[in-house]
């Protein structure tokens, strides 16, 4: 009985607990949410317990709040989720609850207005320039949200100055985005391009005042020196940053103005802002400034790069020799000291060493290498004589040339000596170079009215003969050119022509004629003759197919080409060889003596090798080997065309046992015509001189 009222107790404490926990909690909730409704930036709702989605009123109200609470976080999307769980809910419901919808409806709407702010800096950040006009976003600048009111007011004061309202400008930068990026929980490095801009725009702000102090120094005395501030350029409003670049150019014009002059004329291509008086007088000032610079140099650097290549000017160029820029400065002491060097040469290498000590001025490359070309120059010029006088001896003593190497210099005060070396240096390179220096040696005599002596005379003369020699051999080349066509139109078309005469009915076997090319003017017919069944060696051919063969290298070939001297056929001969295959020789016996005296010259082809040697005994009816076989074929051919009068060789050729059957036994008579077109390469020779104009070729002295 005792337990039973102890439990009894124990379970009315624990719900007389429960029942006033959840009474706190309640009222808890509710002040919450009153608190909310009242706009309080200080509520904490780490205390709230979410409610159940069947407590719809409840579960309402912690949604709007957390959503709330989300999006003054910068929580986009989780309070974006949480209103899309309340408009899960009908409009009906939660427009029961007092203040709800309002409280509703303002969420939304600046949800809104953060994603056209965020919108609208995406596109503020790839252009650079925003109008008040497109600012007129509703509620943008009751946004909680700290990125999005920094990003606003950043973008706010940007078209501001945009308009030249630096004052709302400087307003809206200082009072709003500094306060935000400066004293509040706002992460600036979280906003995507703010961190930079806001630089910028500090950068901007700070000194715009020592600007101002600057310029007006400038408009009361004339004189630029205080520039330790540098603007960064906004594009929309470039005036501030065309006063600086008028002042640093005003400091140093010579070293700043074209390069101050430049972005200004950037600047003002996109500008649409008014330039006050004062500012466009000044800038038409330094446009006068260097515009005369630009000329002077442009001058120069004409005269320049013509005088680069060969270090000569081809005309005349009246450049200054006074400069903002001293190492165009330079460039010009550089051009009048070389051009004019026999005359000018020490002086200006002395200015160029003075004004380099003077100024320092940085010089290319190519400046300074023609420096030292000139110092070279003038330091060697009399070695250079001295040495020109020695190797001209011994060239002399030589016969027009030198043994060993040896440099000349590329130009001579005294124009004699410029003669001897551009007549040493054309016989060393006739062909690619000898006409371009006596070209050069005609006109330094002409416009200097030099007189050579019989020596020099000589070996200018001697040179002319040489390039005359290497046009012609030009011509010659060319010559053999068109003969090496002409033969290959007709040797391929005439070999056809011969084979289709030779195969006729009469003939067993097939008969094959090729062309080969020899030497420069002479054609080769090959013509095989293939042995497709046993023929008596003593009998072979009938005489009428050899008589066809010479009837058509006369009426056909020679008759061509040859003129009545018939040079053409000098030189003209034929090889013959008879082929054998790889089987095992059986023997072979004839009625008729072959009749090849002991001692015959022929060439052995056998494995691979090519032997001159001579028969070792008399082959008459009976042959021993496949060697003697082959000289044999050969042989009956030649007594066919010994009529033809022009010398004949023969040769055996044995191939190897894997090489069986007609394919390999045949007589190859070869045509050797080696002077075929010598009378069509001479003539057209003879045109090309006539042509060419070179006449002919200059006496020896």
């Amino acid at each position: 009985m005792t337990k039973t009222i102890r439990y009894v107790l124990c379970l009315v404490v624990g719900i007389g607990f429960f029942v006033s926990n959840a009474e706190a909690q309640f009222v808890n909730f509710e002040e919450t949410w009153k608190e909310f409704l009242a706009d309080n930036k200080t509520i904490d709702f780490s205390e709230l317990k979410k409610p159940s989605k069947d407590l719809q009123i409840d579960y309402l109200k912690y949604t709007l709040m957390y959503a709330t609470k989300h999006f003054c976080a910068g929580e986009i999307r989780d309070a974006e989720k949480l209103i899309r769980e309340i408009e899960s809910f009908t409009e009906r419901l939660y427009s029961i609850i007092p203040g709800y919808k309002d409280k509703f409806d303002d969420l939304a709407g600046k949800v809104k207005a953060y994603h056209e702010v965020d919108n609208l800096w995406r596109k503020f950040l790839k252009t650079g320039s925003v109008s008040l006009a497109e600012l007129e976003i509703e509620n943008a600048a009751m946004v909680c949200d700290k990125g999005t009111l920094a990003k606003y007011f950043f973008m706010t004061s940007s078209a501001h100055y945009c308009d030249a309202n630096i004052a709302e400008a400087k307003n809206d930068f200082e009072n709003r985005v500094i306060k935000l990026v400066d004293f509040t929980s706002l992460k600036v490095e979280d906003v995507p391009g703010l961190e930079a801009n806001v630089n910028i725009k500090r950068q901007l702000f700070t000194n715009l005042p020592k600007l101002g102090k600057a310029w007006k120094q400038y408009l009361d005395t004339g004189v630029s020196n205080d520039l330790s501030f540098e603007l960064p350029v906004v594009e929309c409003y470039s005036i501030p940053s065309m006063k600086e670049y008028v002042l640093r150019a005003a400091a140093d014009v010579c070293g700043q103005g074209a390069v101050m002059l430049d972005k200004i004329n950037k600047l003002k291509a996109s500008n649409s802002h008014p330039i006050e008086p004062g500012l466009a007088e000044k800038i038409e000032w330094l446009e006068g400034e260097v515009g005369q610079q630009k000329a002077d140099e442009a001058l120069l650097n004409e005269a320049w790069r013509d005088f680069m290549p060969d270090n000569e000017l081809s005309r005349d160029i009246n450049f200054p020799f006074e400069y903002c820029n001293k190492a165009a400065q330079v460039k010009a002491y550089v051009i009048d000291g070389t051009v004019n060097f026999c005359e000018k040469g020490q002086q200006r290498l002395d200015d160029i060493d003075a004004l380099r000590k003077a100024e320092n001025p940085t010089l290319d490359n190519a400046t300074i290498g023609k420096i030292n070309d000139l110092s070279n120059r003038l330091k060697n010029s009399e070695k250079d004589l001295s040495k020109l006088d020695f190797l001209w001896k011994d060239f002399v003593q030589n016969q027009d040339t030198i043994y060993g190497s040896f440099q000349l210099a590329d130009f001579y005060c005294d124009k004699i000596a410029q003669v001897k070396s551009w007549t040493i240096k054309g016989h060393f390179d006739p062909c690619d170079q000898g006409q371009g220096y006596l070209d050069k040696i005609e006109d330094l005599q002409r416009s200097h009215n030099l007189d050579f002596d019989e020596e020099l005379s000589c070996r200018v003369q001697r040179l002319s003969r040489k390039v005359w020699w290497c046009r012609y051999i030009e011509l010659v080349l060319q010559a053999r050119r068109e003969t090496h066509e002409e033969r290959e139109r007709f040797g391929p078309k005439s070999a056809l022509i011969m084979k289709d005469d030779l195969n006729n009915d009469k003939l067993p076997c097939e008969t094959t004629v090729e062309y080969e090319p020899l030497g420069n003017i002479g054609i080769r017919y090959v013509i095989t003759t293939y042995l497709c069944q046993d023929i008596d060696l003593a009998k072979m051919g009938d005489p009428e197919y050899y008589k066809k063969i010479a009837t058509w290298v006369d009426t056909e070939v020679l008759q061509k080409y040859c003129e009545e001297s018939m040079r053409c056929k000098e030189d003209f001969f034929i090889y013959l060889e008879g082929h054998t295959d790889g089987h095992a020789f059986r023997g072979a016996r004839y009625k008729e003596s072959l009749e090849i005296p002991e001692g015959t010259p022929y060439t052995h082809y056998f494995e691979g090798e090519a032997l001159e040697k001579n028969t070792e005994r008399e082959i008459t009816n009976s042959l021993k080997n496949n060697m003697e076989l082959g000289i044999a074929r050969a042989w009956s051919v030649k007594q066919q065309l010994d009529f033809m009068g022009v010398p004949i060789t023969i040769g055996a050729y044995e191939h190897p046992k894997e090489e069986k059957g007609g394919e390999y036994r045949s007589v190859q008579i070869e045509l050797n015509i080696t002077n075929l077109l010598l009378d069509f390469y001479e003539k057209r020779l003879n045109e090309l001189v006539e042509e060419s104009g070179i006449g002919k070729q200059p006496d020896d002295c």
